[in-house]
Order: C-alpha cells, then sequence, then structure tokens
C-alpha cells in the first residue's frame, strides 16, 4: 500500500476481458443519494473502463408502452430477475445503489465465491447536505425526488461499507464528487494508491 502518490488522470482501457474464458464481473457503482453515479456512468471512457455491459438502475425501470415510472417494488422486482438470468448465464453487469443495506453486499460475497471478479466504483460526497442539495436540484430539473429522511438515512450507511468493499473488490476507485469526480483512491488486489490528503468523509471509514 502506498500513499501520498499523485493519482493522475489517464485514458480509461477496459479491464473486461472479452476472453470467453475469463471470469465475469460484478460492478457496484455505489455512493449516497446525489452523489453522481448515473452521470458518471453515462461518460463515454467511463463506460469504456467497465465495458459494454448492463448497467442496472430501479430509477431507469419504466413501464411497457406508458413511460412512467414503476413503482420500487415492481422496479426491484425487475432487478432481481435480471441479476439472476445475468448470473445465471455468466454474463458481466453493473448495479447503480447507495449500497445503505447489505443485499448486494451479500451478492458479491457470493459471486466471488463462485469466481466472479468484483469491481467498484465509489462517489462520496463531503456531507448528507449536499446529498440532499442534489437531489432537490434534480427534482427541480425533472428528476426523481427521495424523502429527506432516507437520504440522510443512507449517507453514513453507504460510507461504512467502503472498507468491506475494498476487502473484497478485484478493482475499486474512490472518487469524490463534491467538485467533480477527483480521484482520491484506487486499489487491487496488489496494491492501493490514495492522495496524500483525504477529505474527511473518507478517511473517517478507512483504517489505512
Amino acid at each position: 500500500m502506498e500513499h501520498g502518490m499523485r493519482l493522475k488522470s489517464r485514458k480509461q482501457k477496459s479491464i473486461i476481458s472479452t476472453n470467453s474464458e475469463v471470469s465475469p464481473w460484478f460492478w457496484l457503482i455505489a455512493g449516497p443519494n446525489g452523489a453522481g453515479k448515473s452521470t458518471w456512468a453515462e461518460l463515454p471512457p467511463n463506460r469504456a473502463m467497465i465495458g459494454d455491459i448492463p448497467i442496472l438502475n430501479p430509477d431507469h425501470f419504466i413501464e411497457p408502452y406508458t413511460s412512467l415510472p414503476v413503482s420500487p417494488l415492481t422496479a426491484g422486482k425487475h432487478i432481481l430477475q435480471t441479476i439472476n438470468h445475468l448470473v445465471d448465464t455468466q454474463k458481466s453487469f453493473a448495479v447503480e445503489t447507495t449500497l445503505s443495506g447489505s443485499h448486494y453486499l451479500r451478492l458479491a460475497h457470493r459471486l466471488k465465491a463462485s469466481g466472479w471478479m468484483m469491481g467498484v466504483v465509489f462517489i462520496g460526497l463531503k456531507d448528507e447536505n449536499t446529498c440532499v442539495t442534489r437531489v432537490q436540484e434534480r427534482k427541480e430539473s425533472g428528476g426523481h425526488d427521495i424523502p429527506l429522511e432516507d437520504i440522510l438515512r443512507r449517507y453514513q450507511r453507504s460510507l461504512n461499507h467502503i472498507p468491506i468493499l475494498l476487502e473484497i473488490a478485484d478493482y475499486m476507485i474512490v472518487l469524490d464528487n463534491s467538485i467533480n469526480y477527483t480521484h482520491l483512491l484506487e486499489s487491487t488486489n496488489a496494491h492501493m494508491l490514495t492522495e496524500k490528503e483525504l477529505p474527511l468523509w473518507l478517511s473517517s471509514v478507512l483504517t489505512i
């Protein structure tokens, strides 16, 4: 593990091999509400990094023929069915999540035990107030809203899962989108690189 090394921006290349003999990848694009997970996933260089794979997000599921958002329960069922199909067919995929619960962590452990590779992109924000502001701005621009109590409840729970992710991920990056997707940490099975000065929201949950 190395500290204080500047993480330079560079052209991203897919780390998912097209060789059918290589294990499939399960990616988590994680972070609190309003962190910019969907925006990150839509940028071509970032998509190139994880490969041309499905990215599942309950907010993106719509009712057929109506273009109306489905209920959270229905969206959850759609995602579960899709995940089961992708796992059964050994196809790489990603999930956008606040990771405030343990469902996707359990899935990650199960897939790792079955020989899958694990990748994580964690995007954080400096505090809960920034999350609330970002969600409000999204709502005013026509996006979906999230209850205030859910945003506040999920924030620290999401951050607390970072050490667990570092233990199980074959590749992981941590970004701070308080300003503009600043790279803070990059980890592989072999080593970890971090910025010399980490923001409090990240350093408070790390034990490095």
